[in-house]
């Protein structure tokens, strides 16, 4: 995919999803954290306040957000 801006670090296990933290690769700093949104039934991104981001950073979350919930779905089918 090009060069990478962030990591997803695995926050906490729960019964049936995860929480993930997006940390910056450059300063270590938490950026935001993916989680389980029950309402949507999906993995949703919720970026900390005062964080800026590039369309590079944008598409690395969204790439994770569509590989989580492909192992979600290869899951529930088995």
């Amino acid at each position: 995919m090009g060069k990478e801006y962030v990591e997803f670090r695995l926050f906490e296990k729960k019964a049936k999803t995860s929480v993930y933290e997006v940390v910056s690769k450059s300063t270590g700093e938490v950026l935001g954290t993916i989680m389980w949104y029950s309402p949507w039934r999906q993995y949703t991104f919720d970026s900390n306040d005062n964080t800026t981001w590039s369309s590079g950073c944008l598409k690395q979350v969204i790439a994770f957000l569509d590989k989580l919930m492909l192992e979600r779905r290869k899951e529930a089918e088995s």
